[in-house]
């Protein structure tokens, strides 16, 4: 029945709340699902990402390096900013 369909979906990917039909206001939803799945020593294959989510996330890290790389040549070393910051506020002191 429905619960053997359900118990299919959760060998290959863990519980979602679209899975369900219930009320944002039933006390029993996917996240307490999974835990008794996995209470019961449920197995959930989970699928390899793809070579194109793969591709993606190096795109992603390579894009990430680069913006770090930059923030890092265009920023002040950390103790000269403060040193600056202590010296404008000195000043706005006096």
């Amino acid at each position: 029945g429905l619960t053997l369909n359900r118990l299919e979906k959760f060998k290959l990917r863990p519980p979602r709340s679209s899975d369900f039909f219930s009320s944002r206001f039933d006390m029993f939803d996917d996240k307490n699902y999974m835990y008794v799945l996995y209470g019961m020593k449920f197995k959930t294959r989970l699928n390899f990402i793809s070579e194109i989510e793969i591709n993606e996330s190096r795109k992603l890290f390579e894009s990430n390096d680069l913006f770090v790389k930059r923030a890092e040549k265009d920023l002040l070393p950390h103790k000269t900013w403060l040193m600056e910051l202590k010296s404008m506020a000195n000043k706005r002191q006096h």
